[in-house]
């Protein structure tokens, strides 16, 4: 009772604060700029010292320990940053955002060099987005008086929307009876880059102080049982500190990801979309065990009708697959191949026995880690679901969704039933015979109808 008091009480404040800003911002532009001030410059260093104290003292492996103290230093120093030279900040703000912008606008041309090569509908849409941005940021970075206005009005509507969606994530806890709201909003795209690296932070930090019992991050909602789930890898290196996002129904994991390494551009940010499917024990061994990894599940509870419209969207994708197979599954058949079979799809086929397939057009023909990636690709199928993610701009990310099923979890009546943390003392490998019927499938959607919805008619 006592969290659910203190949760509400914190969604209503920061929901009223937000609100009040986003007014500030539009009627009140240099009412705005000094809350922001002195928000920032207070807020911060306090932030900044917990962080650092509450790292020092806890039982953390050190080097996740000492990365918490190293984030905890550069918050106190940008709080210190922003109380004592609060007009040069100012000044450099436009150049931030216009920067951002760019990126932003980048981000949206090469999302329309995917919906133009791979044909889909909305490209018009997606190349007026990346000229807007584009001509807004340049006029911020060039000439930043002009655009002030405005930014600092889209600012306000964010501020507005954000403070109302956290009101009704309140009221929803309180009355829970009640219609369910339908508005979701993200955190903003870079501190959906930070979520999964905090999340392992967070994860050792409680599973070392509590010797290592992943039950104690693990929750379920009375008598509520889930019908699929959403996995959240975690890493802190490289690509694996973006995350990536699964989706499991029973003793089967689907994954969508970029792993034709011979057909990638730009560190494999860009190439073939590849899916593939696996025994869950296997896989979470392989991704725990041998990546280095660590797992949230989220348990998704659907109605029939639900379940339904799932398996309709899962067979319409099946329907434009094709076998791939890597350089591994060459090799063992006896076919020419490249390489020495180390990259990340081989050594998945060789502990796994995973089973490939490319899509041959439309969406997902394309993978693009800004937009046409893993959340994508599970969001299409949650959002059959009546389970909704509002994407930003179009972009969408693993710590967006783990923020977003997160909050849902706290929701008394959303879908969102379990959140389970995985750990190696979790993967208990069996000897399922699902490992052969996935390594030898022929046909995807004859697999989707007699193991993944075989009670599920359409």
């Amino acid at each position: 009772m006592l969290r659910k008091k203190i949760h509400v009480s914190t969604l209503v404040l920061t929901g009223l604060y937000n609100i009040v800003l986003g007014l500030l911002s539009i009627r009140r532009p240099i009412s705005f700029i000094t809350i922001l001030y002195y928000s920032l410059s207070i807020g911060l260093p306090i932030l900044g010292l917990y962080q650092m104290v509450s790292a020092y003292f806890s039982k953390n492996v050190k080097r996740y320990k000492y990365a918490s103290i190293i984030d905890g230093l550069a918050i106190f120093i940008a709080g210190i940053v922003v109380y004592r030279h609060p007009r040069d900040v100012l000044s450099i703000t436009p150049l931030v955002l216009g920067i951002y912008g760019i990126l932003k606008a980048l981000i949206c041309f090469f999302n329309f060099y995917v919906y133009y090569t791979d044909r889909l509908k909305g490209q018009l849409f997606i190349l007026l987005e990346a000229i807007i941005y584009f001509i807004i940021s340049l006029l911020l970075i060039i000439n930043p008086i002009y655009p002030a206005s405005l930014v600092l009005y889209v600012l306000g509507i964010y501020f507005i929307t954000y403070g109302i969606v956290q009101l009704g994530n309140a009221f929803q806890a309180l009355f829970p009876n009640r219609r369910k709201h339908k508005i979701k909003m993200t955190m903003p795209i870079f501190m959906n880059f930070l979520m999964p690296q905090k999340l392992v932070y967070y994860i050792n930090r409680v599973l070392n102080e509590q010797g290592a019992k992943s039950e104690v991050l693990t929750s379920y909602k009375e008598n509520q049982s889930y019908d699929m789930e959403i996995l959240i890898h975690l890493g802190v290196q490289g690509f694996d500190s973006v995350g990536h996002v699964d989706v499991a129904f029973g003793n089967i994991v689907i994954s969508y990801g970029c792993h034709d390494h011979h057909n990638t551009k730009f560190g494999g940010a860009l190439g073939d979309g590849v899916i593939h499917f696996n025994e869950k024990s296997k896989y979470l061994n392989f991704v725990i065990n041998e990546r280095n990894k660590q797992l949230i599940g989220f348990g998704i509870s659907l109605t029939e009708s639900q379940k339904r419209k799932i398996k309709e969207t899962l067979l319409d994708m099946a329907s434009r697959f094709e076998d791939w197979n890597t350089d591994y599954d060459k090799r063992e058949m006896g076919l020419p191949y490249l390489g020495e079979c180390r990259n990340y799809a081989s050594l998945l086929s060789k502990f796994c026995r995973t089973k490939f397939f490319k899509f041959t057009s439309g969406q997902f023909k394309t993978y693009f880690i800004m937009t046409t990636n893993c959340v994508l690709l599970v969001d299409t199928l949650l959002g059959k679901s009546g389970v909704d993610l509002l994407k930003i701009n179009g972009i969408v990310t693993p710590g967006a969704y783990c923020e977003f099923l997160n909050n849902e979890f706290s929701l008394a009546h959303s879908n969102v039933v379990s959140r389970r943390v995985y750990t190696a003392s979790d993967v208990v490998i069996t000897e399922d015979p699902m490992v052969d019927v996935i390594h030898d499938m022929h046909s995807p959607l004859d697999f989707i109808n007699d193991y993944i919805f075989k009670d599920v008619d359409v």
